[in-house]
């Protein structure tokens, strides 16, 4: 029972940790896209992909860094 609690709560903490990750490499990348820094923005939207494929924010991002890519 004891190592089940603790592979509960590593698994519990290794999620919470990748949602930290997640909304930071959005945030940064946010940043990056509002400063004109639009291959940055990308490289830190693709990361964020990897870490949530299922993130539409991320993708929808991404997107958009690359139209902007492709416009310079």
């Amino acid at each position: 029972m004891i190592k089940f609690l603790c592979f509960f709560l590593l698994l519990t903490q290794m999620g919470i940790s990748q949602n930290d990750s997640l909304e930071i490499l959005l945030n940064k990348g946010e940043k990056a896209f509002l400063n004109n820094d639009y291959k940055l923005a990308k490289e830190l939207y693709y990361n964020a992909t990897k870490i949530d494929p299922k993130n539409s924010i991320a993708w929808y991002n991404l997107a958009a860094s690359e139209m902007q890519l492709s416009d310079s």
